[in-house]
């Protein structure tokens, strides 16, 4: 049974030691705990002005019956209240409060002890999801509480996710996984034989974790999930992707083969279905290879500036449109999310989370400041909220970036948390041993960028 909540509920007690209270009428301007009717569970604050307890109890003609503690000043264990007035609050407690999507009414398919990853079955229930057995992968989200076979359970799969039942103390800013028996791990990767490689996603405190950008969600394969260049052209079968398989706007400037349209040939949006009328571009109205990566910037052709039928097979020799447009500044596209700073981050950096749970500029070179969660692309002062991007193309602005001889490379996290390829620019040294190695993106043009994060790794000496 789940908890209920309602508006304005504070009552009185003074009943001692640890069992059952009586309530004693509500405070003035509140009401009593009669409103939930009997048998109702419902979350509870007790406290006399020091000791405090918060737990979920079962209302009963003017009692509660405290039935779960999630903490109190006793050690997280009831309270032996003493003489006195105690105050006794309906009171939503911290667990209950995610920014995430939650799932009710899944059943258990069998006993989930609180803070394990789960998936699920042929039945459709949920089970413990286990890095070690296939049929159990892939994690579809998380569950916080202890629950009995057979019972509903909610399960939580984005976004930001707090419980008493975590402890990732000392691994703040690290990421999580799915370990073999489908407890949460927050050190070393499931990567023993035969294990299967769950991301779960990053911790931001001792007792949260950041699911996301994303790592689960319908379908629970998400971009973050899989590493670059896993999947080719050649590895899906003609027919394998159908309509509606894909929605609207999953299809980005990086996920076309070779040879087909070039990732880097257009940035995000410059192609609109506004931009063009219906049957104006078929197979016959382009020479092979009479438009080349660099012949567009960004936004040059627009809606309206080229007529229907204007542009044939005869109109444009190969080579003859140039390039005659660059950026003039910072172009992204992207879903962002935010999060405090604890220091300046000036221009594109990559940042990672501190031991504080707030952003910081992530160093290859520098213990603690590694792996990175994304890209900031503006100028932040300490303090104040930034915009996180873990993917997307980002086209930087003139002295922050020089790809130049470089394109179609990897990118990785620099020493000093410039985005940089193996050499050049910001990376004149290279990486040394013992630097953190981590695949941040690609290069598209001079000075852009298509953001996909890898793992990281430890250049071992040599």
């Amino acid at each position: 049974m789940d908890s209920q909540l309602f508006d304005r509920i504070w009552e009185t007690s003074t009943t001692t030691g640890t069992g059952t209270l009586t309530l004693a009428g509500a405070r003035t301007g509140y009401q009593a705990f009669s409103i939930v009717g009997n048998g109702t569970k419902v979350p509870y604050l007790i406290t006399n002005g020091t000791d405090f307890e918060i737990g979920e109890g079962i209302y009963s003609s003017s009692t509660l019956t405290r039935a779960t503690i999630f903490s109190s000043s006793n050690s997280n264990s009831a309270v032996n209240f003493g003489a006195g007035t105690k105050d006794v609050i309906l009171s939503m407690p911290a667990k209950y409060l995610t920014e995430i999507n939650v799932e009710d009414s899944f059943i258990s398919a069998e006993p989930i002890s609180g803070g394990r990853a789960v998936s699920f079955n042929s039945s459709g229930a949920v089970q413990i999801a286990m890095a070690s057995i296939p049929s159990r992968t892939p994690a579809v989200g998380i569950v916080v509480d202890n629950v009995a076979s057979g019972q509903a359970t909610r399960v939580y799969n984005r976004g930001s996710v707090r419980s008493s039942q975590f402890n990732f103390s000392g691994y703040i800013g690290k990421p999580v996984w799915v370990g073999a028996s489908g407890n949460i791990i927050s050190s070393g990767l499931p990567v023993e034989s035969g294990n299967i490689h769950i991301p779960l996603g990053t911790i931001t405190s001792h007792s949260g974790l950041l699911m996301g950008s994303p790592y689960m969600g319908s379908g629970s394969v998400f971009h973050d999930a899989i590493a670059s260049g896993v999947v080719e052209w050649h590895n899906l079968a003609s027919g394998a992707i159908r309509s509606g398989s894909i929605a609207s706007g999953q299809i980005g400037i990086w996920h076309l083969a070779s040879g087909q349209i070039f990732w880097f040939a257009h940035g995000s949006g410059s192609v609109l279905r506004s931009h063009m009328a219906s049957g104006i571009v078929d197979n016959t109205k382009i020479a092979n290879a009479s438009i080349f990566a660099n012949h567009m910037a960004s936004g040059s052709v627009a809606s309206g500036n080229i007529a229907s039928g204007q542009i044939e097979t005869y109109a444009l020799s190969s080579g003859t449109t140039v390039n005659r447009a660059i950026f003039t500044g910072p172009f992204v596209s992207g879903t962002s999310w935010t999060m405090l700073t604890e220091e300046i981050v000036s221009g594109t950096k990559a940042v990672c989370i501190s031991q504080s749970g707030h952003l910081r500029v992530a160093m290859a070179s520098v213990s603690g400041r590694m792996p990175a969660i994304g890209v900031v692309v503006d100028n932040v002062a300490s303090g104040i909220q930034a915009n996180v991007f873990s993917h997307g193309v980002f086209q930087t602005t003139s002295g922050m970036a020089n790809y130049s001889g470089q394109l179609g490379q990897a990118l990785y996290v620099g020493r000093s948390g410039h985005i940089v390829s193996m050499s050049g620019t910001f990376n004149s040294g290279g990486f040394l041993s013992g630097d953190i190695y981590q695949r941040i993106g690609t290069a598209f043009n001079s000075g852009g960028v298509v953001i996909q994060l890898s793992e990281a790794f430890k250049l071992a000496s040599g």
